[in-house]
């Protein structure tokens, strides 16, 4: 086929020109075939009067017609005319026609840079996925049947007695079998795998494989808690090779049987789509190739236009021609469209079946595949939730097609019908927003947003979801129960707790409200409140670790006042309004007595106090003055937890972190989280004040507890209550989890609780409904201990009336002994002696 060459302006000119020219030359040959009037002769002045000569008559002769005229009457003049119109007419548009083609080349150019900068570029922005911490499994593990059963449940894993595909278990009481799920870890890949469990009273006493050799560590894989930095689409990324032949070439017999023959666009598919349209007088059908589709889902929109299908067309004409059949299948199995889970949108095949069906793709069975294809047409007309009827009949429907094509025999066929539709959704947690707040402040403090954008990041956090669900259900049965003690109205009374290991600073949860939803107020993070008696801790610690003072010594709970520059005469009182001679610092650090806690901060001087608290991790404090010793500083629950942290981990301080490893899209660490510890409280000091805090709980204000916790279970903690009952605290740790609980009103009114009676308790029913690790009891060697009279804080006999077994730094020592009275001797022992014995 011949090129057609575009004709200049000069060269249309010169036509148009020489036609012109040639006409009027015609005519002029025309003309003087023509007769012609004879002219007079002039004649020449003589000088004589000359006679004008006679006329002769002429003859008149027949004049010839000439052929020019014959031609000039049969060829009017207008015929070179109309020639040149049609040429003209046939040159500006041969013009148009190349200036179309010029146009539609560029466009198409322009189009074909969208899609080489999405397909050779980022072809799917994927949003960074954060994880909870996984179940690890080994020999010893504190593990509880029910916290294994709801971990199992709550990840999709399906009770199936014979256990023969990765996501099933079952159990027969405290044994089970789980066939674990493949995953990708930050520190290696861990294949799928038969686990066999035998539980003990609250730990894993045996872990095996199915050739009975012991399994060191074992992993599950970890809830999806929430996205970060682009989280509107989510979708998790696969490779061809991870879709299942059956799914495939099911999807190829729906949406697209000729996909590997055409060149993007199928005729046959657009003729039927226009009759059909044409028919029905609206745009109700489309003749789209998987091609197409993928077009549409990646650069167009989804309203029905010519404009769109003609774009789409192009476009899909344009990738058919630049990638292999193979690429645009799969780009198209990770881009397709679901459902939406909330605000974001469930895009890809792999998201889609965690999501519908808690499990990988590859482990899909034949009747869930079928539901994915029929989805496809219509995600929400066919959604299996809320249209099941007409689900079922359009699954049923693709399983037919697949039979008729070869793809499923007919037992495949008859089999897979009879399921029903067998989805399980799986939503992100709407409980853990709270927590990723603070994963996102974490990783804003470390990470610029635009690294992280889109970049398909995973980040794998501390978070424990059985701790959370627990301590969510706890908190808001309690408060219920408080509120309707107290006659307050319903979702009135707020709370925040934040719950911690304490051997490396790991948030295991955090929660900011009663409602356990992110409300738009994080309380646990930003509520800053007047903490109260938690801050008596600090002043103890102080003053025992100076040598001036030890357990048993002598404090001073007189009544003060004192002149407070600007602020008058201030008189601190004590809860009950009274004062109480002078009791042993453990008496009143236990029964925290306000007046005793003043009197030894003036002792040891505010400023002390001050410098201990900004040790231990406090940025700044803005209250120096003596009504700081009653916690006259504001502080939030997290804050809170990070300062008693130092007591629950034996006197090291260390950031609380949510982060345990951050990796790319390809699996390659970017930052794995190591704590770091710095001692701020000495071994012997620390022993002190971890007798103070269990003490504290058995005969203390903290002695609620142990009507719930067994006797032997070791805790330590110290309540706290701010003025008029505003704000109600509670930390308590145990070996190996910390929680600081707050309670109060979001106006800052009074209430009708104080520490003891709200946040301890909440504190107390978290606890009791976790499997914890009870607190070890080790303290240096050159500790000694002492029988001790609590009343006047000399040594004395083991069965004196108040005599509590002490422990002592190796130079302290009360500094007296007095011996009992018979009367006063009592056989009841000390509950510290019974434990150790």
């Amino acid at each position: 086929m011949h090129k057609t060459h575009k004709p200049s302006t000069q060269q249309l000119d010169t036509i148009t020109t020489f036609i012109k020219h040639q006409s009027s030359i015609i005519m002029a040959k025309a003309d003087d075939k023509k007769p012609k009037k004879a002219t007079p002769k002039k004649q020449l002045n003589t000088g004589k009067k000359q006679t004008p000569a006679k006329k002769k008559p002429t003859e008149k002769k027949p004049v010839k017609k000439s052929n020019i005229a014959k031609k000039t009457k049969k060829t009017p003049p207008s015929k070179p005319k109309k020639s040149s119109w049609i040429k003209r007419t046939f040159w500006v548009l041969a013009k148009l026609f190349l200036v179309g083609l010029v146009i539609l080349a560029t466009y198409m150019t322009y189009l074909n840079i969208q899609i080489r900068q999405r397909f050779e570029g980022r072809t799917f922005d994927i949003a960074t996925s954060v994880f909870a911490q996984p179940l690890s499994l080994y020999e010893g593990k504190t593990l509880s049947q029910n916290q294994l059963s709801w971990s199992l449940n709550n990840l999709g894993y399906r009770k199936d007695s014979k256990v023969d595909q990765p996501g099933e278990y079952w159990n027969n009481g405290n044994q089970f079998t789980i066939y674990k799920r493949h995953f990708e870890f930050w520190d290696r890949t861990e294949s799928a795998k038969r686990l066999h469990i035998q539980l003990g009273k609250q730990s894993i006493d045996r872990l095996t494989d199915d050739q009975h050799q012991t399994l060191i560590l074992e992993r599950l894989d970890p809830f999806v808690i929430g996205e970060l930095y682009g989280q509107d689409k989510a979708r998790e990324l696969i490779k061809l090779e991870q879709v299942p032949t059956t799914l495939k070439e099911g999807f190829l017999a729906i949406e697209d049987n000729n996909f590997y023959n055409h060149h993007g666009i199928s005729p046959t598919g657009i003729a039927r789509a226009f009759f059909s349209n044409v028919k029905s007088g609206s745009l109700t059908q489309g003749g789209s190739t998987i091609t197409q589709q993928l077009v549409k889902n990646l650069f167009l929109y989804n309203k029905r236009s010519l404009w769109r299908k003609a774009n789409e067309a192009l476009m899909a004409i344009l990738i058919d021609a630049q990638y292999e059949k193979d690429e645009i299948l799969t780009a198209y199995f990770n881009e397709v469209y679901y459902t939406q889970d909330g605000a974001r949108s469930i895009h890809g095949l792999q998201l889609t079946s965690r999501y519908f069906f808690s499990t990988q793709l590859e482990y899909l069975q034949l009747h869930q595949q079928a539901l994915l294809i029929a989805m496809v047409k219509g995600p929400y007309y066919y959604h299996p939730i809320n249209h099941p009827k007409r689900t079922l009949e359009r699954r049923n429907l693709v399983l037919g097609v697949m039979h008729e094509k070869g793809i499923i025999t007919e037992p495949e066929l008859i089999q897979a019908k009879a399921q029903l539709l067998d989805v399980s959704i799986t939503k992100r947690s709407q409980t853990a927003q709270d927590f990723m707040q603070l994963v996102k402040q974490q990783m804003d403090e470390q990470y610029y947003a635009s690294d992280l954008s889109s970049k398909g990041v995973r980040v794998f956090t501390s978070f424990e979801p059985y701790v959370h669900h627990q301590a969510l259900a706890q908190l808001k049965s309690r408060v219920a129960t408080i509120e309707n003690q107290h006659s307050i109205p319903s979702n009135q009374l707020q709370s925040a707790v934040v719950i911690t290991d304490t051997t490396n600073g790991n948030i295991r949860t955090l929660i900011g409200s009663s409602q356990g939803k992110y409300t738009g107020f994080n309380r646990a993070l930003d509520a800053k409140r007047p903490i109260g008696s938690l801050i008596k801790p600090f002043i103890y610690s102080e003053a025992l670790a100076s040598g001036e003072f030890h357990l048993a010594s002598l404090l001073d709970d007189s009544p003060i006042n004192m002149e407070i520059k600007g602020q008058g005469t201030w008189q601190p009182q004590n809860y009950d309004h009274k004062s109480h001679g002078s009791p042993t610092l453990l008496e009143a650090f236990a029964k925290s007595y306000n007046l005793s806690a003043v009197w030894i901060s003036q002792q040891r001087g505010v400023k002390r106090l001050v410098n201990t608290l900004k040790d231990m991790g406090l940025e700044s404090v803005d209250n120096q003055n003596p009504s700081l010793a009653l916690g006259a500083l504001e502080l939030s629950p997290f804050q809170v937890a990070s300062l008693y942290q130092v007591f629950a981990s034996g006197g090291f301080q260390m950031q609380l972190n949510t982060l345990l490893a951050v990796v790319d899209e390809q699996n390659q660490v970017l930052q794995r989280h190591q704590p770091q510890m710095e001692l701020k409280i000495d071994t012997h000091t620390m022993s002190l004040m971890q007798y103070a805090l269990n003490y504290n709980m058995r005969e203390g204000t903290g002695k609620f507890a142990y009507q719930y916790l067994p006797q032997s279970f070791m805790v330590a903690g110290k309540t706290g209550t701010s003025n008029d009952a505003r704000d109600s605290w509670f930390v308590g740790f145990s070996e190996d989890s910390l929680a600081s609980v707050w309670l109060g009103f979001d106006d800052n009114q009074p209430m009708p609780i104080t520490g003891s009676s709200g946040a301890l308790r909440v504190w107390t029913d978290i606890f009791k409904s976790l499997p914890l690790t009870m607190q070890r009891q080790s303290q240096p060697d050159d500790i000694s201990w002492h029988w001790v009279d609590l009343a006047s804080g000399y040594r004395t006999q083991e069965n004196c009336k108040n005599a509590v077994y002490v422990p002592f730094k190796f130079n302290e020592i009360a500094e007296r002994y007095i011996p009992c009275r018979q009367s006063e001797s009592q056989q009841k022992q000390n509950w510290l002696q019974r434990l150790l014995r």
